[in-house]
């Protein structure tokens, strides 16, 4: 179920499989999908997806019957990998594998951020027709002054970076404590338990934003 130029469908309680995505569109806006069923046994690499610019789409209560290997049921991030695919916010780094201790990059941390926000942007950049899939939130990112234009997108994401990334989103709230604003909004409202250096992983910022969807539901 994957639409050219869709434009304000809501598609609900359908089953696909075997496309190039299961679900999902190009050049689409004002498109969601609803309690749609993704099967274990896809060939698709990419169940849920929207491309070429694709603005305000969302995947709403879906299932993606895949499961990864190295996710296991007892790990602290299950519920939050899965919530991410099941949305459209990422998924595996194979039909097996969701690499959940792997660094996540800069372009990794907005590119999901991006797509949990419902692919916002407006129909002009809509149409910028020289610009890649990959490059298009980072256009967005620009935009909204949460990376540089010179910044390179392709390093790791540090711990800090992705919790002011979510922050800067929840619009910098200043929140007392003993540590900057960011980490005193993150450690008060639940985004994270404990502050750590270093990189942050695919797990860490699938969790995180598992946390703000949850922290945005209570406030």
């Amino acid at each position: 179920v994957a639409d050219l130029e869709a434009e304000g469908y809501l598609v609900k309680n359908c089953t696909s499989k075997n496309n190039l995505y299961d679900f999902g569109g190009e050049l689409a806006h004002d498109v969601t999908y609803l309690n749609c069923t993704v099967p274990a046994d896809t060939t698709s690499t990419a169940p849920i997806k929207f491309r070429h610019h694709s603005i305000r789409c969302y995947a709403i209560d879906m299932n993606v019957e895949a499961r990864y290997e190295d996710v296991a049921t007892t790990s602290t991030y299950y519920d939050a990998v899965y919530w991410a695919v099941n949305h459209g916010i990422t998924y595996g780094t194979s039909a097996t594998k969701f690499s959940p201790n792997s660094n996540c990059t800069i372009a990794a941390a907005i590119t999901m951020l991006y797509r949990y926000l419902g692919y916002p942007g407006d129909l002009v950049l809509n149409n910028v027709s020289d610009t890649s899939d990959s490059q298009y939130p980072l256009i967005w990112a620009v935009k909204n002054s949460m990376v540089s234009e010179s910044a390179d997108s392709s390093v790791a994401c540090t711990f800090e970076y992705a919790v002011k990334f979510l922050w800067m989103q929840a619009g910098k709230p200043r929140v007392s404590g003993s540590y900057a604003d960011y980490y005193n909004w993150a450690l008060t409202n639940g985004i994270i338990s404990s502050i750590k250096s270093g990189n942050v992983t695919r797990s860490e910022f699938v969790s995180m934003l598992y946390n703000y969807d949850c922290y945005l539901d209570i406030t």
